[in-house]
């Protein structure tokens, strides 16, 4: 398991360690919501960081003179992701907070508060060196402006405002990753013909701020030339961002609609984005906002004023996401009835099944929280589904009594821990709730549902110091390739895996015990020779290394119908001098001679697996075997078939040769 997520740093210097590591002795942490914690590839802390500081895992803090862009106030401040082209490197991307809180689009300050509009930000930290450095932006419009004198698309800010959400998903090859964030799209309103500039403003409800309201010294009247405050919510953008080393480039923008109606939905700057564990789905809690204003409390629920958020019902979306391609697909939409201040938001660790939980509403003096459980299987069909009550027996549970409110919110965050249970963050508390049994559909009953997930109020996993407050660390999803490494995807080289080296000769020894043998490539010799002397670099011709398939007990053994075959790919390099870099078989693709362009049915014979066969480092005249099963159907055809094995990597490296010789010299003597 990656070891990565093992010690959380959260709240007011709080610490969970899920290793039984020693809670750093000066923790200056004060956070109330997202913040974010590394360790290294021995589970010890490393660093984290609230979004603007960074602290190693003494508490010394390595950013004092250039603070980060993130804020106390933003649901996911930050994130950490390992760069895996260089030991010791890490990204840390920071969310800004509520757009609410601005400037206009030539900087200037509005309203009582002054912001910067940042709403999405990068650098490299060096923890060998414990420095930093700027990350490569890339603009995809070619001209960049620059902030922090680092070049990036103007436009990714002039007409966002932040959403207080971001998060990574690892790519197939489980060095990149795709970044993703969720945005409100801004209306443009004028032209300041004062400013080269256009003027942008988020959707915000028709009211005036009246001078009662506490804090507020006079009315406060919105310029048409600035960004508008309050309650603001603008058209919802998933903002995907490519992530390859040490390079972030503006991937796409995807405009989240109603899939009938072509009409927007509007994000709220309330809940979090997560991640599905196997990578392939996103989700958005889109809680609203408007409990608050200037400081007065506000309940959507049974307010009548008309200036309250119109509906009273969340929502949580549910995205299908191509790790291939970065494509974000909306597929399912959850609205949740009478419950508009969603927050927290979880995938089980099976990714079949969603938690949210929400920002208890004060209603008669209690408060009441919720824990809600949705199925990601039953989203296939794009209809929102309406929720009435939560799916767990806790509905409406009241969490403290009425005489101990002395925490207006006690619940937050949810976040997955590394153990498989879902912790729940209690504001001003020293402990978190959780979930355990996760992937158990409905909730525990000894009678009824004995294979339920589990909630229980008195299970308090108690902090090693400190407190919670709303938010639990922003942590990265493990890369689901299929490799038992700490910190790389390296499926063969023995930089993580130590046995690497047997296991691989063992795999060469089964597909060399096969009988039926063939071999497909340029010039590749067979059986491929031990010591190889060929030269990339002294012939010219195009790189490819050489496949080779392995099959049959015996001489006479054939494949049946049905049956299961076991067979081998072995692939190597017939070079002296290169290595392949991040070798991959990426698809596998039967046909039958009848249809030599048509792939055959897998309801008729499959491969498994097919696609996704990690290899990674192929050294110099090395080989590595890879297994995988032909199964014939009862409903498949006798024939011949080919098998089209397509693959890539990510560079060709250069490996110095070792050699002796001698040389002469001619000197004459008088």
């Amino acid at each position: 398991m990656n070891n990565m997520n093992q010690n959380w740093v959260l709240g007011k210097s709080g610490f969970l360690s899920f290793n039984n590591s020693t809670a750093p002795a000066n923790n200056p942490i004060d956070q109330v919501e997202g913040s974010a914690s590394a360790s290294d590839q021995n589970g010890n802390l490393l660093f984290y960081t609230d979004g603007v500081s960074i602290w190693d895992a003494n508490g010394t803090l390595i950013n004092p003179s250039s603070p980060l862009n993130g804020d106390v106030s933003s649901t996911q401040s930050c994130i950490i992701v390992p760069n895996h082209h260089t030991q010791g490197e890490y990204y840390i991307f920071t969310m800004g907070g509520s757009s609410y809180l601005s400037t206009d689009i030539d900087n200037q300050t509005i309203g009582p508060f002054n912001y910067s509009r940042k709403h999405f930000d990068g650098v490299i930290l060096d923890t060998n060196s414990w420095t930093l450095k700027p990350l490569d932006w890339q603009s995809k419009t070619g001209q960049p402006g620059y902030i922090n004198n680092i070049p990036i698309d103007p436009l990714l800010y002039e007409t966002f405002s932040p959403a207080e959400r971001v998060t990574a998903i690892p790519k197939t090859n489980c060095k990149d990753y795709w970044l993703v964030t969720a945005v409100q799209r801004n209306v443009k309103v004028m032209s300041n013909p004062n400013s080269p500039k256009d003027h942008y403003k988020i959707y915000s409800l028709p009211y005036q701020p009246a001078p009662t309201y506490p804090g507020l010294s006079a009315p406060y009247t919105q310029s048409q030339n600035s960004i508008s405050c309050n309650m603001q919510h603008g058209p919802m953008v998933i903002r995907v961002f490519d992530l390859t080393n040490q390079q972030l480039t503006h991937h796409q923008d995807f405009d989240i609609r109603d899939l009938h109606t072509n009409e927007e939905f509007h994000l709220f700057e309330v809940g979090h984005l997560k991640v599905s564990p196997d990578g392939t789905k996103l989700a958005l809690v889109n809680g609203h906002s408007g409990l608050i204003r200037h400081g007065q409390e506000i309940d959507p629920i049974l307010s009548t004023d008309p200036n309250v958020i119109g509906t009273n019902n969340g929502e949580v979306f549910l995205f299908d996401f191509d790790k291939t391609t970065g494509i974000v697909n909306l597929n399912h939409r959850y609205e949740i009835i009478d419950d508009p201040v969603l927050y927290g938001l979880e995938f089980s660790p099976n990714s079949e099944l969603l938690y949210a939980m929400n920002f208890p509403v004060k209603k008669e003096r209690e408060w009441d929280g919720r824990i809600y459980q949705l199925p990601v299987s039953a989203s296939a069909a794009p209809f929102p589904t309406q929720i009435t009550t939560p799916t767990l027996t806790i509905d409406q549970y009241h969490l403290f009594p009425p005489a101990q409110t002395i925490a207006k919110n006690p619940i937050g965050a949810l976040q997955l821990g590394p153990d498989g249970n879902i912790y729940i963050a209690m504001n001003k508390r020293s402990y978190l709730h959780r979930i355990t049994n996760v992937n158990g559909v409905g909730a525990f009953d000894a009678v009824s549902n004995p294979t339920g997930c589990i909630y229980d109020q008195q299970d308090r996993v108690v902090l090693a110091n400190g407190q919670s407050q709303l938010g639990l660390p922003n942590l990265l999803v493990d890369c689901p390739c299929p490799c038992e490494c700490d910190d790389d995807c390296d499926c063969s080289c023995p930089t993580c895996n130590e046995k690497a080296k047997e296991q691989n000769e063992e795999m060469n020894a089964r597909a060399n015990e096969k009988n039926h043998k063939g071999t497909a490539g340029h010039d590749c010799l067979f059986p491929f020779p031990e010591e190889c002397e060929r030269s990339l670099m002294n012939n010219d011709e195009e790189p490819a290394p050489c496949f080779y398939l392995h099959w049959g007990d015996n001489q006479d053994d054939t494949i049946s119908i049905p049956e299961t075959q076991l067979l081998y790919i072995k692939v190597c390099n017939p070079y002296n001098d290169v290595q392949f870099n991040g070798l991959k078989i990426t698809k596998l693709t039967l046909f039958h001679s009848a249809n030599p362009t048509i792939p055959v049915d897998i309801d008729r014979i499959q491969l498994v697996p097919d696609r996704f066969i990690c290899l990674d480092c192929l050294r110099p005249c090395s080989c590595q075997s890879r297994e995988f099963a032909l199964i014939t159907h009862p409903a498949g055809e006798p024939g011949t078939y080919r098998i089209e094995v397509e693959y890539c990597y990510e560079e060709l490296v250069l490996v110095p040769m070792g050699g002796s010789g001698s040389v002469n010299f001619s000197v004459d003597v008088g």
